[in-house]
């Protein structure tokens, strides 16, 4: 069966008798798991702001009321809903809390979203030295501390796209109020586990300044929702929704903002029963992929500071070819991975699907099975990205440019992120210099789209060049 068509990926196949077999958000399930009401009355939902629909921007009313509920839900003592992605959020979040010239420690697993919220406030990134796969830990962020003069706050991705958490987020908030560091906590990848016993490490339960939570990813929200959470009494809301305005249309989607409220009612009422169920399947994967000998990244691949959430399961192989292959033979079996990464394929576990889906899935990857000793996980990124910046991101990002083909780019500053794409983690930010072993790494890369590359052209700066040597 070959799939020739993007459309063809969600509808039934000839026979009419199966479906494309789903390892990917949204945690919606392509609509199988919103909410009922929100389903029968989705429609009337499409509407604008006219009387009695309150006002996004300037929320007074059902939309004010809808924020607290899930403010609740969140155990933060402040929301804001999201319709143009957490993205915006993040974006929103750096340019309120930063200015032009504040350094900022942040995490190099960190979205491109945050590069956006960078170039936006002018705030300079300082950057961790710890591996690209992990969160940045206590330990870590207390050296760092010591040695920038001015930072004046925190980015941290915990848990990230992989599943990987930082159980020590109560110390690393404490250590921040200590110093009077601003904590903003990406949490898009993490919203579902609030209502499992990994709660206890999450961002809103350790009181994190602002946290940015997805309500699509891995909860039911409609694709494009989420929330921002606020936990610091010192921040101004209204100055903050301001800077939400910056990154979100002025004519909301009411039926986005009904998919936030409908995902709330949802998970307030049955959120423990969905993810136990959620949980249950995705041990019955890891026991078919633990009997046909196929790794996967387990908790004890981690360190002792560091919880795995367990409705992610990443896929191991021995180097990239092997994981395009297998990649390639679950896509022609009609099953879909959220993303194939290096040597990693990810799938997502949702509560709807089936044993027999699971057994089908673990049948084809059977083929594949190796000894688990060969193959050993580590927390290394792809490669160790020393920090290569001469500019800020946002001086970059406004220079001069011009486009050059990957293979001459050398010693050139980049002014956009290098973004694989799935997971949307970049290889260089604005600012940082192109090295040979950057160019090697993208030219033997196997994600399915590069941002920032096109045709084997990348944008530079004009007229500079940095040699490392």
């Amino acid at each position: 069966m070959k799939i020739k068509k993007l459309q063809n990926l969600y509808i039934y196949n000839k026979n009419n008798k199966k479906r494309y077999i789903k390892f990917h958000m949204p945690g919606n399930y392509g609509g199988k798991n919103l909410n009922k009401k929100f389903r029968k009355y989705m429609p009337f939902f499409e509407t604008t702001e006219v009387y009695g629909t309150d006002d996004y921007h300037n929320p007074q009313g059902i939309i004010k009321k809808a924020e607290k509920s899930t403010a609740k839900l969140f155990n933060s003592n402040h929301c804001i809903y999201l319709v143009n992605g957490s993205s915006s959020g993040i974006i929103a979040a750096i340019s309120y809390l930063f200015r032009e010239g504040d350094q900022i420690l942040v995490s190099r697993d960190c979205h491109k979203s945050v590069i956006y919220g960078l170039i936006l406030s002018g705030a300079e990134p300082v950057f961790s030295e710890h591996s690209g796969a992990s969160p940045l830990d206590y330990q870590g962020i207390q050296q760092a501390i010591k040695k920038i003069e001015r930072i004046k706050g925190i980015i941290l991705t915990t848990p990230n796209y992989y599943g990987i958490g930082n159980k020590d987020l109560k110390l690393i908030v404490q250590l921040c109020n200590k110093y009077k560091i601003k904590l903003l906590v990406d949490e898009a990848h993490g919203s579902h586990l609030y209502f499992t016993d990994l709660k206890v490490y999450l961002a809103n339960t350790c009181k994190a300044d602002l946290v940015v939570n997805s309500t699509h990813k891995n909860l039911t929200g409609l694709t494009q929702t989420g929330v921002i959470n606020i936990n610091a009494e010192d921040i101004n809301l209204s100055e903050l929704r301001k800077h939400i305005s910056l990154t979100t249309s002025t004519s909301p989607s009411y039926i986005l903002l009904a998919s936030i409220a409908y995902c709330t009612e949802q998970y307030t009422q049955i959120g423990e029963k969905i993810l136990q169920k959620t949980i249950k399947k995705g041990n019955y994967m890891k026991e078919l992929l633990d009997k046909y000998k196929i790794r996967y990244i387990k908790e004890k691949d981690l360190n002792s500071n560091q919880y795995l959430d367990p409705t992610k399961i990443t896929l191991l192989f021995k180097d990239n070819k092997k994981a395009k292959e297998v990649f390639k033979q679950l896509i022609k079996n009609g099953i879909i991975p959220e993303f194939l990464a290096d040597n990693k394929i990810l799938l997502f576990i949702n509560y709807k699907i089936s044993k027999r889906e699971l057994v089908k899935t673990a049948a084809i990857l059977k083929r594949f099975s190796t000894e688990e000793e060969d193959i050993l996980y580590s927390q290394e990124n792809c490669f160790r990205i020393r920090n290569t910046g001469v500019l800020t991101p946002r001086e970059a990002f406004y220079s001069q440019k011009e486009k050059i083909p990957l293979k001459k780019a050398k010693g050139k500053v980049v002014v956009q992120p290098i973004t694989p794409y799935p997971p949307g983690i970049p290889i260089l930010f604005p600012g940082e210099v192109v090295t040979e072993e950057i160019i090697k790494y993208l030219k033997n890369s196997n994600f399915s789209s590069i941002h920032g590359i096109e045709n084997g052209m990348i944008e530079v700066v004009k007229d500079k060049f940095f040699d490392d040597k």
